[in-house]
């Protein structure tokens, strides 16, 4: 996600311009602020920007700006910047969803089927595929999860209800992330990345509030250093044997007369790095076509 340009522009960036969206309404959440009339038009703009970014993401972010409106309804102090930004927020992602790309993205895969043909056609086993996808990807959060469990134990501080809550309204974005995806002609894990994000934000949120005890707050810390670690160790694994193969595909591309198919490796997908050698990964071709645009 932030190595792959493509990944990084669409879903790296775009979750930041989300989360930067939805900054402002949760500091509101926290203590009521000034009116700040200027902040309506920027509001406006950024959220018609964010939107334009993702289609699974849009109906999670609209639902937790409404939280953070209703929240501030009930304890008497709306403000119009926060009916601009879910607005623009709305706006962008009813362009989005539009757009003439949609026709043909993926070869028109999206014009094959409906939402609910999506769905029915993917039959009970495969929409819970689809949710158990994200169970696997936040089971490393558990042990981080245990933790607090036995914090909970002693007893804390008293906290206002909007922040005690506003940690499982994260969570619950991520998961409604995920339920979007539902509805997607495509599945991939790249499209977990802001569930996975936001559910971990909200159990950090949740940590940061009940772990009381020196040896806890190491503890966690432990846990997340070695995580990074695996990950890091794997990426750069990974890319010993891949990273060859995108030069060399990138390489053949941009050297390819306009209008001429040309021939690149394939990458390998499930592959175990140690059982691989350059030949043997270049055995696999696909071809496709220079554009002459």
């Amino acid at each position: 996600m932030l190595f792959y340009r493509p990944f990084t522009g669409n879903y790296t960036f775009g979750l930041a311009l989300n989360l930067l969206w939805l900054v402002p309404y949760r500091l509101e959440v926290a203590a009521p602020r000034p009116a700040r009339i200027w902040l309506a038009p920027a509001m406006l703009g950024l959220g018609l920007a964010a939107e334009l970014c993702n289609e699974h993401t849009g109906l999670a972010f609209l639902a937790m700006g409404l939280v953070a409106a209703l929240a501030t309804v009930l304890r008497g102090g709306l403000r119009i910047w926060m009916i601009a930004g879910l607005c623009g927020l709305a706006a962008g992602y009813a362009l989005l969803l539009t757009a003439p790309g949609q026709h043909v993205r993926y070869a028109g895969l999206a014009e094959q089927a409906g939402i609910l043909e999506r769905i029915t056609g993917r039959g009970v086993l495969g929409n819970l595929r689809v949710i158990g996808v994200l169970a696997l990807a936040v089971l490393p959060m558990l042990p981080l999860a245990g933790l607090a469990v036995l914090e909970r134990r002693a007893p804390a501080p008293a906290r206002p209800t909007t922040v005690r809550w506003s940690h499982a309204v994260l969570a619950l974005g991520g998961l409604a992330c995920t339920l979007t995806l539902l509805a997607s002609p495509k599945i991939g894990p790249r499209l977990y990345f802001a569930s996975v994000a936001l559910i971990g934000a909200g159990l950090v949120g949740w940590l940061a509030q009940v772990l009381h005890h020196t040896w806890a707050r190491r503890g966690c810390a432990i846990l997340a250093a070695g995580a990074l670690v695996v990950v890091e160790a794997r990426l750069v694994w990974i890319h010993r044997v891949v990273g060859p193969l995108g030069e060399l595909r990138r390489d053949r591309i941009e050297h390819g007369a306009r209008g001429a198919v040309v021939t690149v490796p394939r990458y390998a997908h499930g592959f175990e790095p140690a059982t691989f050698s350059s030949g043997t990964l270049l055995s696999a071709f696909r071809t496709v076509e220079v554009s002459s645009e």
